[in-house]
């Protein structure tokens, strides 16, 4: 599941999650 998290990172790279 820590793809899952990468993945929305490169989608949103100026909105950076919390990782």
């Amino acid at each position: 599941m820590q793809a899952s998290h990468i993945h929305l990172d490169f989608n949103v790279p100026w909105r950076k999650p919390d990782k």
